[in-house]
């Protein structure tokens, strides 16, 4: 038989099938249609609040005047800092995902239209919000094995309140089953985008209510700049610690080479010989390298102060974070198309397979 008429046979064939199972296909993606209707009309909405802003990366502090290098001479590095820099854009992501930021982004306090005074964010979705019917079907239908386990657990006995370890720099962050199921909200609420061509950075924050979604937006922003802005500090106050210690250190060197030079010249003021002028210039210059060093580190301190208490804000805001309009999902169309292409899919299936019982048990029978 020619290739080409057993092709057209094998096609004429094919939607002889759908054709006759047409019926079935249409009642099939009736269903999903109907599905998908349901899912869309029930699903809650959702306002995205987004701002986009420019991180500015700022150089570390240097040392002033010739510092550095007087320093150096004497086998001292007093310039720690050098070459660091601010955190850089590219840890934004970690950062927002951290459990310390997580926790924190909870306790923040917006406005809502269920409540006269401002909540935070965690109580919204405990006390005040409503998940919706679609919600409640889920948790009792695909997420009831969930459920009952999570019944049979029962809540932990373990407090977390005021837990850390020996270390004040190192607390054991403890995460409580309510905060726990919130962090995994966060993160399906959050995003942060980082645009590599110009260097900007975007928060989207998705809400309920489009105010609180903004006001997310918003404070999101502000969080990360404070971590921003603390660690300037933490920096900043560390390196006036580590001066001001240098600066003690080198005080006592200074008042210890004075002393050694006025005590030489006292003891030897008649004595005129080339050992005297040798040891005189010896002690001369060891105590001016040691004055050198210790008034321009008394420059440096108060530098350093001044670097502590002027730590600012280093985000430039493009676009300010804007109240929405209209909810960002569900997307209604979205999700009949989905469904009614699904439904169209799973249909042909059934149809093709029926056909493909239906021949096997002829051929058996015959």
């Amino acid at each position: 038989m020619n290739p080409q008429k057993e092709y057209n046979l094998d096609l004429e064939e094919l939607v002889k099938t759908v054709w006759q199972g047409r019926m079935l296909v249409a009642k099939i993606v009736g269903v999903f249609l109907t599905i998908g209707l349901l899912v869309a009309l029930l699903s809650p909405r959702l306002y995205t609040g987004n701002l986009s802003f420019v991180p500015q990366i700022g150089e570390s502090p240097r040392m002033p005047g010739n510092l550095g290098g007087l320093a150096s001479l004497a086998g001292i590095n007093l310039d720690p800092l050098q070459g660091a820099s601010d955190i850089p854009p590219s840890l934004y992501p970690r950062i927002i995902k951290s459990v310390n930021f997580k926790k924190a982004l909870l306790q923040t306090s917006i406005a809502v239209s269920d409540s006269p005074d401002s909540i935070t964010f965690s109580s919204y979705f405990l006390h005040y919000h409503d998940p919706g019917l679609l919600s409640t079907l889920k948790d009792y239908t695909i997420g009831l094995p969930k459920l009952i386990i999570k019944n049979l657990r029962g809540k932990s006995d373990v407090n977390f309140v005021g837990l850390e370890s020996d270390s004040s720099e190192e607390a054991i962050v403890g995460v409580g089953e309510d905060e726990y199921q919130l962090m995994l909200l966060l993160e399906d609420l959050l995003e942060l985008k980082i645009n590599e061509e110009d260097g900007s950075i975007e928060i989207y924050f998705q809400m309920p209510e489009a105010y609180a979604a903004a006001q997310m937006a918003q404070k999101t922003k502000n969080l990360l700049q404070k971590y921003i802005v603390d660690f300037k500090i933490r920096k900043a106050q560390d390196h006036l610690d580590f001066i001001k210690k240098t600066y003690d250190e080198k005080k006592k060197e200074f008042i210890l080479a004075q002393n050694r030079l006025a005590s030489f010249r006292e003891r030897n003021q008649n004595v005129v010989s080339p050992t005297f002028f040798n040891e005189e210039e010896r002690l001369l210059a060891e105590y001016n390298l040691i004055s050198g060093i210790y008034n321009e580190l008394a420059k440096q301190v108060e530098t350093a102060k001044i670097q502590v208490t002027e730590v600012t804000p280093n985000f430039m805001v493009i676009q300010p974070a804007t109240i929405p309009n209209i909810p960002s999902s569900p997307k209604r169309l979205l999700i009949l198309f989905v469904a009614g292409f699904l439904g169209a899919f799973f249909g042909l299936i059934v149809v093709f397979a029926r056909q493909y019982i239906s021949e096997y048990n002829r051929v058996a029978a015959a």
